[in-house]
């Protein structure tokens, strides 16, 4: 009843939850957005801080979080983050600026595509990694790759 914002880990199916944002820089736990989960090592996830070009990384299951943003622009707005279950090396960053991709897990980010637009949201095929699908926030809307 007295959470205001950041990051929360249950252990026991939701009936209790503890903050779990050690590391991020004061103020930034109350602005997480999104959350994404390597599928190949669960005790590493990265965190989306709307409002600033900030994505934070933990590898020992949310106890505490480092930076990850070299790379994306200032002031950039991070929507959504995946991890290309394959190759978790791989991290994608939809952004209000474009679509940014890590291949270092997340160490650092450069353009993807769709540079200078919002890109809404972004998921990889199921079963053929090499398909991706972006939302844009234009006249388009949505790219499937032939």
């Amino acid at each position: 009843s007295d959470a205001t914002g950041g990051v929360f880990l249950s252990t026991n199916k939701g009936a209790t939850w503890t903050e779990s944002d050690g590391g991020m820089a004061a103020g930034d736990p109350a602005l997480v957005y999104s959350i994404a989960t390597d599928p190949n090592n669960l005790a590493t996830m990265f965190a989306a801080l709307r409002g600033g070009a900030q994505i934070y990384k933990t590898t020992d299951g949310g106890t505490t979080w480092a930076a990850s943003e070299t790379g994306l622009p200032p002031g950039a707005e991070v929507i959504t983050i995946v991890v290309e279950p394959e190759d978790s090396t791989v991290v994608w960053a939809a952004t209000s600026v474009g679509l940014y991709k890590s291949t270092d897990s997340g160490a650092t980010w450069s353009l993807a595509g769709f540079g200078g637009r919002f890109v809404l949201g972004f998921a990889i095929h199921p079963t053929d990694a090499t398909r991706i699908f972006v939302a844009v926030d234009d006249s388009v809307g949505l790219y499937i790759p032939d």
